[in-house]
């Protein structure tokens, strides 16, 4: 392939020709945009640098998705159904979606306008009224789409996928929110999280098109730039730790198929492996030609279809590859799917591999930028997200420099079992028979739930030893508190073990101790736990005892100042 002093392919020289510009007006707002002058329409996105990962307290309640559903109902100067009416009388189009890290909210409508398109969005993004009559309404059709979604294999197995590799990040809620959590969001909630997040400051306004650059920034600043700076809080979002070991989930219920999803953690599009990953991928799995279709349905039958997809945002992601087949072949598949891919890892690409698969990425870009809504996306995308408005051509620069050994050695270093995670959906006759029923004196495997509140349950079935233990376990410890307040946990996780609503402490342990049982706390750097131990009979007891320390304490006052002297003269004991 010949290239040019880019480094570029001279096919792809006049694509990145055109470089975008990008302003920051004095209230924060950043504008990112690039004339294609051929065609007389226009694309105007106003991103907004929030999402589910970003609700706070209201994290998995769906509250970034219901605002913007509620965008559409109404501002200060138009009455719900007049915003979508108005743009279609000029010949445009809106829309909108909502995803982890951003809202989006966009009009492709005719050159001529323009002004109109700036001044209908900087309305509906900064002055929402979210009347009370419209979001009920709306919090009924969104509680039907959260039912879909239950009814959606595709997306059952998705969820269970996120669910299950992130444990701490939130991307492990889905965007839509949990129905329970949702339920609860009133329009103070709502105007607290609108105010909060939709300011000039944390948004990104993209435009492409047919316009002149002079006008255009004279419209926006009679529109958007209006808009007064305010200081955009951050909101903390938990880090996944590393993952140690292969983790899955397996889903069963009245289906004929089977369908999966096996993923690797990958790091996000700002990592220098971005790019490698990107074209490794492309190489299992797009296309007919792609490695694992061929060798998975052309070669041993084992699936009807099988692709493969980097997920990687602005934060680490995932390199999914996504299968459907027969149940009776699911495991087998997955089997020759891990094996392909260590094949790839340990065998290497071949260069005419490397070679089609930087083809695809050049068609995948030559075909984003065929519309001006395309190329208001990827602006949006990479000056939002990723932070630079040049990404694509750099991303192209580096991609056009890889090797076959480049990819061979970005394979073995994600297709790594302790980066990997499963998640399947099966007929019920293939759910494995209930490890009651077993005999083996060796102990059963653990199993797990995931209860509809999202707390999770891990119980392991041992008959060697005819005794029984509990153990809440959460999130906590000296790494969760301030500064002014370091052993609240460790207080706070005594007081639980103590009095409740129907007893008082000694009637706890007297109630306990009587029939064998033992309750006790922890608390550490990052966790803090209850645990319970019973007889087997008084199984029931020890439930009861711990939803009661958890759920109802009583945090009475004469035992609290106890505890609390009882905790500073063991302070003092460690010092001496």
């Amino acid at each position: 392939m010949v290239r040019s002093p880019s480094g570029l392919p001279h096919s792809l020289d006049k694509l990145f020709a055109d470089h975008p510009e990008t302003i920051e007006l004095e209230n924060g707002l950043t504008i990112t945009f690039q004339q294609i002058p051929s065609q007389p329409v226009v694309s105007v996105q106003a991103w907004i640098k929030t999402g589910s990962i970003h609700e706070d307290q209201h994290i998995g309640s769906g509250l970034s998705h219901f605002l913007e559903h509620m965008l559409f109902k109404g501002t200060k100067k138009r009455k719900p159904g007049e915003i979508a009416a108005e743009v279609q009388g000029f010949g445009g189009q809106i829309n909108a979606y909502t995803a982890f890290d951003r809202t989006v909210y966009y009009i492709d409508g005719p050159s001529e306008a323009l002004g109109q398109t700036l001044e209908l969005l900087a309305d509906l993004t900064l002055n929402a009224s979210l009347p009370l009559e419209e979001l009920e309404k709306e919090r009924e059709v969104i509680l039907r789409e959260i039912d879909m979604t239950l009814d959606d294999p595709d997306r059952l197995v998705s969820r269970a996928l996120f669910s299950t590799a992130y444990k701490v990040h939130p991307f492990r809620y889905p965007v839509i929110g949990h129905r329970e959590l949702f339920e609860r969001v009133n329009r103070d909630v709502l105007v607290n999280y609108y105010k909060s997040r939709y300011q000039p400051g944390n948004m990104v306004l993209s435009v492409a098109g047919h316009f002149d650059r002079d006008e255009l920034l004279q419209q926006i600043d009679e529109t958007f730039g209006k808009a007064i700076r305010h200081v955009v809080r951050p909101v903390s979002v938990q880090q996944e730790p590393s993952q140690l070991a292969f983790r899955e989930t397996r889903l069963f219920g009245d289906y004929n198929t089977a369908r999966g999803l096996l993923a690797f953690k990958i790091p996000s599009m700002r990592h220098p492996d971005a790019p490698a990953l990107d074209i490794m991928t492309t190489i299992i799995g797009s296309g007919h030609s792609g490695h694992l279709r061929q060798r998975l349905r052309e070669e041993l039958e084992l699936v009807y279809g099988i692709s493969a997809t980097t997920w990687n945002p602005g934060l680490p992601g995932l390199l999914w590859i996504n299968y459907h087949c027969s149940p009776d072949k699911a495991e087998a598949a997955e089997q020759a799917i891990l094996d392909t891919c260590h094949a790839l890892a340990d065998n290497g690409f071949t260069e005419d591999a490397l070679e089609k698969a930087l083809r695809f990425a050049s068609i995948s870009e030559i075909n984003t930028r065929q519309t001006v809504s395309g190329l208001a996306s990827r602006l949006g995308l990479v000056t939002a997200i990723v932070g630079d408005p040049n990404y694509p051509l750099k991303y192209f620069q580096k991609i056009h420099q890889l090797t076959a050994a480049d990819l061979a050695e970005v394979a073995g270093r994600y297709f790594r079992e302790d980066c990997l995670t499963a998640s399947s959906l099966l007929p019920d006759s293939y759910k494995p028979v209930s490890q009651s029923t077993l005999t083996s004196t060796e102990a059963n495997s653990f199993q797990e739930k995931t209860l509809a509140n999202g707390a999770r349950l891990i119980w392991q079935k041992d008959d060697r030893l005819p005794r029984t233990w509990m153990r809440f376990a959460a999130l906590g410890g000296s790494l969760y508190e301030e500064q002014e307040t370091r052993g609240s946990t460790s207080l706070m996780s005594t007081m639980l073990t103590r009095d409740t609503e129907f007893q008082t402490a000694s009637e706890v342990a007297e109630g306990l101790e009587s029939s064998g049982g033992f309750m006790g706390e922890a608390s550490g750097n990052n966790t803090f736990s209850i645990g319970i131990e019973v007889m087997p009979d008084a199984i029931d007891q020890g439930i009861r005892a711990l939803n009661d320390a958890l759920m109802h304490p009583a945090f009475n006052n004469d035992t609290l100042a106890r505890e609390k002297e009882a905790q500073i003269a063991h302070i003092q004991e460690l010092h001496d």
